[in-house]
Parts: C-alpha cells; sequence; structure tokens
C-alpha cells in the first residue's frame, strides 16, 4: 500500500503545474456524455440496414430456415429502433437532471430526510447513503413507461413476454429492495474506507473493491 501510495504521490507532484481554477464541469460532463450517446447511436444506424436483408449470410443459411431468419430480422429492427428513441430519451433525462441541478436537490433532501430521524449534518455517511437512493429511486420512475413498453409491447409483440403487470411491479420491487439491502452496507464500507484512509483512499479503496468482486464471483 505504502509503495503504491509513493508512485501516486510522486504522480501529483509532477501533475502540480494544472491548473486547478473552477472549471465549467456541467459543460465537460453535457459534452463526454452526448459524445458517447450520439456515438452508440451513430452504430445502431450503421445496424439497422442489416435487418433489411432478406437471407442470412451463406455460412450460415443451412442454421436457419427462411420463416425463422424473417422473424429474428423484424425483431432486431423493432429492437434497434427501441434502443435509439430509448437511449436519446434516458440521455436527455440525465442531462437534464444535471443542467438543473437535480443532484443537489437530492443531497439536500438526504439531509432532511436523516434530520427526520433525529440524525444531524454532521452524518455525512447516513446522508450520503440516502442521497444515492434518492437519485436512485426518482431517477428510476421516469424510465418506467419505457421498460413496461420494452415488456409489454415490444417482447409481446414478438412472443417473447412471459411476464405479467402483476410480476412486472413485483420484479421492480425486488429489484429496489436489494438495492437498499446489499448497497447500503457496500456504500457505508466505501465512504467510510474513503473518509478513514484520507488521501491514501485509492490503494485501500482499490483492495476493497478487488475483494468484494471476488465475493461476489464466488457466492454467484
Amino acid at each position: 500500500m505504502d509503495l503504491l501510495h509513493t508512485g501516486l504521490s510522486s504522480v501529483q507532484r509532477q501533475l502540480a503545474f494544472v491548473s486547478t481554477d473552477p472549471i465549467d464541469w456541467k459543460l465537460y460532463v453535457q459534452a463526454f456524455s452526448w459524445t458517447v450517446t450520439l456515438f452508440e447511436s451513430y452504430l445502431l444506424l450503421r445496424q439497422y440496414p442489416l435487418y433489411s436483408k432478406k437471407e442470412p449470410p451463406p455460412a450460415l443459411a443451412g442454421h436457419f430456415s427462411p420463416d425463422v431468419f424473417a422473424k429474428s430480422q423484424n425483431y432486431g429492427r423493432d429492437k434497434a429502433r427501441f434502443a435509439l428513441v430509448s437511449g436519446l430519451i434516458k440521455q436527455c433525462l440525465d442531462s437534464s437532471m444535471l443542467q438543473f441541478g437535480f443532484y443537489a436537490w437530492s443531497w439536500a433532501a438526504g439531509a432532511r430526510l436523516i434530520s427526520v430521524f433525529g440524525f444531524g449534518p454532521e452524518y455525512e455517511t447516513l446522508q450520503s447513503i440516502a442521497f444515492v437512493f434518492i437519485l436512485f429511486f426518482l431517477s428510476t420512475i421516469p424510465t418506467l413507461p419505457l421498460s413496461a413498453y420494452g415488456t409489454f409491447v415490444l417482447e409481446e409483440k414478438h412472443g417473447f413476454n412471459k411476464t405479467t403487470p402483476g410480476l412486472f411491479v413485483a420484479d421492480l420491487l425486488k429489484g429496489w429492495g436489494l438495492a437498499v439491502v446489499l448497497g447500503a452496507p457496500f456504500l457505508a464500507v466505501f465512504l467510510h474506507i474513503f473518509k478513514w484512509a484520507g488521501d491514501r483512499f485509492v490503494p485501500w479503496l482499490m483492495a476493497f473493491m478487488w475483494v468484494t468482486k471476488i465475493d461476489i464471483i464466488v457466492e454467484s
């Protein structure tokens, strides 16, 4: 750990000349996220004409009947269109939340939430956990119609949907429950290490993430 910290300190000293003046960070985050989204959309659009082919490649022709291949192509076109539209909608939502201060509002809402249970602003870890889950739950709600459409319209159209409305809601609630039960302790330990280690947090957090990943692989 000390060796890694020494190396990081050396890098910091060499980069000390870099300006630390305030920057328009929102602009950079927006530019980067939109660049990724538009590039992914471009890849989808490049792939889309392939779904109009009437016959599979010669090497695969013997593995598909014409009917199966036609169904696969129709499903691929619908999935590609849905992925393109839903990706742009989600990016617009994310950009709006960032631009109009939803993250700051969620942090303040986390403080108000823990104050209901008698905890003040000195309980940074509790506030951070509340912030993450408020952000998670409220940002999930606008995309629920997209999930419902993908399940009950797109998948249903092609005969792949086995989910009932009740099961859809149950799975959603189970996912939220697991996020709380598993995510809260993980985030608490993560933040504790960050606070405890100070400027040596990088190697300790890397070790924690590595050990956690191993445990998840072993349990699965």
